[in-house]
């Protein structure tokens, strides 16, 4: 019974989420220097976030207290200051309700979930475990003024293969072995519980995107388009924390067959553009894909998402109708905005090739292309195989080792 309420509150709770992530507010507040430590008191409220799902849906222990102790208290200064936030931006009426709404439900479940624990002791650790996640939380867009500073510099410009590019490729690697490692050790609940904390702050990260792109356009997406999760990468990084809770093997080895691989294509060609480093287009790809990556790599070797032939085809299979809706969506937006949102370049690809040219048709006025579509899925599905291949590869290497031994 009590597990049935607390994912109930859970969707209540990740519903006001959802909403304030709307809000142009709640990103805006991070491009403002002068409110510096309004801004910090909000990046540790944003980490209740995190704690309450975890308390909810895991009767976490160190999630319940640093959601009372910690970020309870930084959630009531929030509230105190909220005009502070509300101000930067004018805006009807309803959503100033809808913050109000957020941080009351976030203040209650902190107390709830404080009160239904036997054992109120608090341990310094878990006061580690709050500073590492509230470094994880810092919104991307926090470094935009500098960015801004620093764009007359060339020095600082993003582009492919530069120094920077290769600089997050090795943070890329250097994410993976860490985490591979650190959770070497972890049971198998721990390492559920680590995972899935992660999926969830790259959730976060997406649903703020939202708020972002109301005032501020996504790479070469306009607006509020940039930040709908319809692309390979961001469509996996909203299943993925669902994949982890429910322990569902087939769901996890198909994310991790098609996003690890995707990820790392993205990586290494990023479609971020010229520009600095420090822009939200730069660090909120990276920072959002490494996650994705480091995540997906795990759920076969540790919680037993192990790729098998029935799961390659249903990846594929899952490629063709995902392909299919994104291609319906994408013409559906196009037929009532006369905007073409390019969703998972299902009409024009990133490398300037020009298939798409060839063997098109009409869907509510847009052009496709059979032919580029069938590669599109093509290349996704190779990507899909070789990341099979290499894993069965390195599994038979594994255990012809331990044999020998």
């Amino acid at each position: 019974m009590k597990a049935q309420l607390n994912k109930i509150l859970a969707l209540i709770y990740l519903t006001s989420i959802i909403l304030i992530s709307f809000i142009p507010n709640t990103m805006e507040a991070f491009m403002h220097f002068d409110l510096l430590i309004f801004n910090i008191i909000q990046i540790i409220s944003f980490t209740s976030f995190l704690w309450i799902m975890l308390g909810l849906l895991y009767e976490s222990k160190m999630a319940k207290l640093n959601a009372f102790y910690i970020a309870l208290p930084f959630t009531l200064l929030r509230l105190i200051f909220l005009n502070n936030y509300i101000s930067l931006y004018n805006f009807d009426i309803y959503y100033s309700v809808i913050f109000y709404i957020n941080l009351i439900i976030e203040i209650i479940l902190s107390i709830y979930l404080f009160i239904t624990l036997d054992n109120k002791k608090y341990h310094l650790k878990y006061l580690l475990y709050q500073l590492i996640i509230t470094i994880l939380f810092i919104p991307q867009n926090i470094f935009t003024p500098l960015a801004l500073r620093l764009s007359k510099y060339n020095y600082f410009d993003f582009t492919n293969f530069s120094i920077w590019h290769i600089l997050f490729l090795l943070l890329f690697i250097i994410s993976a072995i860490t985490l591979f490692l650190y959770l070497k050790n972890k049971n198998r609940r721990q390492i559920k519980l680590i995972l899935f904390s992660l999926s969830l702050i790259i959730l976060f990260n997406i649903l703020t995107r939202f708020s972002y792109t109301k005032l501020y356009d996504y790479q070469e997406t306009r607006g509020i388009y940039g930040a709908i999760p319809l692309y390979i990468c961001s469509f996996g990084s909203i299943i993925l924390p669902l994949a982890i809770y429910i322990d569902n093997r087939k769901l996890s080895s198909t994310l991790f067959l098609i996003n690890c691989p995707g990820a790392i294509i993205v990586l290494v060609n990023p479609t971020t553009g010229i520009t600095d480093i420090f822009n939200y287009n730069v660090l909120h790809f990276f920072y959002i894909h490494i996650l994705l990556f480091v995540i997906t790599l795990m759920l076969p070797i540790y919680l037993d998402a192990k790729p098998t032939k029935y799961s390659l085809i249903y990846a594929g299979f899952s490629l063709i109708i995902y392909f299919t809706i994104i291609s319906l969506i994408n013409a559906g937006v196009y037929y009532f905005t006369n905007y073409d949102a390019n969703f998972s370049f299902v009409t024009t690809s990133p490398i300037d090739v020009g298939i798409e040219k060839y063997l098109q048709f009409k869907m509510f006025g847009l052009s496709y292309s059979i032919l580029y579509l069938f590669i599109l899925w093509l290349v996704q599905y190779i990507l899909a195989i070789c990341t099979y291949m290499i894993y069965k590869l390195v599994n038979k290497i594994k255990v012809n080792k331990e044999i020998l031994l």
